[in-house]
């Protein structure tokens, strides 16, 4: 998942620039965020600050766009910025400083591109509707510092749990089984944020276990040495051999159809891991489907529930997903999902690459998704290169929810390379998601904390759908993907 900035340090950011001038003060990363206390300014005291008539009135000036580029490792110089103009003709363009930002004077209703990758691996982001004031975030997952990192358990607390006959060792997705130590686990991405990684093992129970977990022990927050090292660890906290039971309980099957299941998320410094399974056997009373989840106390920062419902198209898969993300309980307890409350299903995605370079993607869905808070869709190509191999591209837009169609806008000449051309193939489908947050008030919000969500779950179509989610609240998540059977 991505770093995130907060949203009132990302307005404190906006006010460190000139406004006379297309450049950042180099020292515009250092700020002190403002803070919110919950209380509003009332008009009626006179003493209120919004009641003073005695100030002289100021016109305001132009709004600039800011743009705020970070990897993990914090803000990152050197992307090119490029703006477009509604239509997608490139406006202007620039390079983000030493605090990783860009600002510009935009027209409204324009256009913003990240090139974020290399020439041979292009992953360009552009953000549709964009607004004077705003204030974007973008977030590069191609850093490889530590994308090869390696994770080596050489051993666990002794004596082990009764019955032990092996051991699950994970940082996230990333894991691996063994009956005694040492273990080895490679790491890729989503299984470390900002070099630093969590460690939960488990203690696999024999057969007088019921070949249940009997017991389990962490350590977070372990500090990755990059560039392809391996960090040795004898986590030595003792073992837990107390469990709760976490119950995800999903209502409304009737009215969403199609074949689904649950996942349990346990996160711990912004990294997931999680725990999937299909529907059980619906009731004979059309009651609730109920599945339990096994919580290791201690160890997760917070947790998120999802149910999901997937329908397989020959080849492609249209999906809707509910997710509630709250605290970490430390006892057993149960998180109701409403199935009837997903949005509706995306039907199918069309993709029209006559113009290579400016590729597009029309859908239908079953219902209206105007309500929604936006949508991102990414298309998806190969690039034959002149020198030999393929370059791998990804173009993720993100557009306002009644939009119909997401169109790549125009690169400059010296940013051919970020873009498809004449010799690129296009996989199918093209990746289409709709979004909608409890926690986001509209599209100027969503579109403002795109970086917080560059990856979208599991693109197959695979639970979980929903990223694990910045804040507490509920998310639903339909879209039209790749089949994930």
């Amino acid at each position: 998942m991505a770093r995130r900035i907060s949203l009132f340090a990302l307005l404190a950011l906006a006010a460190c620039f000139d406004q006379q001038t297309n450049d950042a003060p180099e020292d515009a990363g250092h700020f002190d965020a403002p803070t919110f206390d919950g209380t509003i300014p009332d008009s009626s005291n006179p003493d209120s600050p919004i009641a003073d008539t005695s100030l002289p009135e100021v016109e305001a000036g132009p709004k600039l766009v800011t743009v705020v580029v970070r990897n993990e490792l914090g803000p990152e110089q050197g992307v090119t910025i490029v703006f477009h103009d509604p239509n997608g003709a490139v406006i202007s363009s620039g390079i983000t400083n030493a605090a990783g930002l860009v600002a510009q004077l935009v027209p409204s209703g324009s256009m913003m591109t990240a090139l974020m990758g290399s020439p041979t691996t292009p992953r360009p982001v552009t953000v549709q509707g964009v607004e004077p004031g705003d204030v974007l975030t973008a977030f590069d997952d191609s850093n490889p510092t530590f994308l090869n990192d390696q994770i080596a358990v050489d051993s666990v607390p002794s004596p082990p749990p009764a019955e032990t006959i092996g051991y699950f060792a994970g940082a996230g997705r990333c894991s691996a089984y063994f009956n005694t130590p040492p273990a080895q686990i490679g790491l890729s991405n989503g299984c470390e944020i900002g070099g630093r990684a969590p460690l939960l093992i488990t203690a696999a129970g024999g057969p007088d276990a019921g070949y249940a977990n009997v017991g389990y022990t962490f350590q977070k927050a372990n500090a990755l040495p990059g560039d392809g090292g391996t960090l040795h660890i004898s986590p030595d906290g003792g073992w837990t051999t107390t469990f709760t039971t976490q119950t995800l309980s999903a209502t409304g099957m009737s009215d969403a159809g199609g074949f689904g299941g649950f996942s349990f998320m346990e996160v711990t410094g912004n990294v997931p891991a999680w725990t999937t399974s299909g529907f059980p056997t619906a009731p004979l009373d059309g009651g609730p489907l109920n599945q339990p989840f096994q919580g290791h106390p201690g160890y997760a920062d917070f947790v998120q529930g999802e149910a999901n419902i997937v329908v397989f198209r020959s080849g492609s898969s249209s999906v809707a997903a509910i997710a509630t993300r709250g605290a970490a309980p430390t006892t057993s307890t149960t998180t109701s999902l409403d199935l009837s409350q997903i949005l509706p299903l995306i039907s199918a995605a069309t993709l029209d690459s006559t113009t290579p370079a400016r590729p597009s993607v029309t859908w239908t869905a079953d219902g209206s998704l105007a309500s929604t808070d936006g949508a991102v869709v990414v298309i998806r190509w190969i690039t034959r290169l002149d020198g030999g191999g393929t370059a791998s591209g990804t173009w993720t837009i993100v557009l306002p929810p009644t939009a119909t169609i997401a169109k790549a806008p125009t690169l400059p000449s010296t940013a051919a390379a970020w873009a498809p051309d004449a010799t690129s193939t296009f996989l199918s489908p093209p990746f289409v998601f709709f979004i909608d947050g409890s926690f986001l008030p509209g599209y100027a919000q969503l579109r403002a904390i795109t970086g917080s969500f560059s990856a979208l779950g599991n693109a197959t179509g695979n639970p979980p759908i929903v990223p694990p989610l910045p804040v507490d609240g509920t998310m639903r998540i339909t879209g039209f993907t790749v089949s994930g059977d």
